[in-house]
C-alpha cells in the first residue's frame, strides 16, 4: 500500500510516497528551455502563431475601404495613413506627407520604398494599373492601398 502525505515543514507541497523498503520524494519540476521558463516560451509561440492568423484593423480597413478618387495626397499621422485607400489613374504621382512630430515613418510597397522620414513629403509615380498595398515597416498597423486604374 502506498500512502501519500505532505512533507512536514516544507510548505511547498512536496509529496512523499511510503513504500515497503523506500521513501520516494517528489519535487515540483520546472522545465526550462535555453534558460527561459517554458511558460514564457510557450506564450511567445502562441502569440506569434496568433499574429499570423488574422489581420490588424488597419490592414482590414485598407483592404476593405472603398478607395477615395481624385486624391493623390496621403497623410501619415497618429500611426495611420489617411485616407487608407485612394484611387488614381496610371501616371499619377502620389505624395505621402509625414507629419507625426518626432515619430519617423516610411512607405514600402511592391516596386517602391521610401527611407525613414519625419516632417517631410515623399512621392512616387504609379505608371502601371493595379492595386498596391503599402505599409510603414516601422509600425506594423500602418497599412494603406493605392488602386491605379488604366487611362
Amino acid at each position: 500500500m502506498v500512502a501519500w502525505y505532505r512533507a512536514a515543514g516544507t510548505g511547498c507541497g512536496v509529496l512523499r510516497a511510503r513504500l515497503p523498503c523506500a521513501t520516494v520524494r517528489f519535487r515540483p519540476v520546472s522545465i526550462r528551455i535555453g534558460g527561459l521558463p517554458a511558460v514564457l516560451v510557450l506564450s511567445a509561440a502562441l502569440a506569434l502563431a496568433g499574429a499570423g492568423c488574422g489581420s490588424s484593423p488597419s490592414q482590414d480597413k485598407a483592404a476593405t475601404t472603398p478607395p477615395v478618387s481624385g486624391v493623390h495626397d496621403v497623410e501619415a499621422r497618429s500611426l495611420r495613413f489617411s485616407p487608407p485607400a485612394i484611387q488614381v489613374p496610371a501616371g499619377t504621382t502620389v505624395s505621402w506627407h509625414f507629419d507625426d512630430g518626432a515619430v519617423p515613418h516610411n512607405v514600402t510597397g511592391k516596386g517602391f520604398a521610401s527611407p525613414n522620414l519625419k516632417q517631410t513629403t515623399w512621392s512616387h509615380r504609379f505608371v502601371a494599373a493595379g492595386a498596391f498595398t503599402y505599409r510603414c515597416t516601422l509600425h506594423a498597423n500602418m497599412v494603406g492601398r493605392v488602386v491605379v486604374t488604366a487611362q
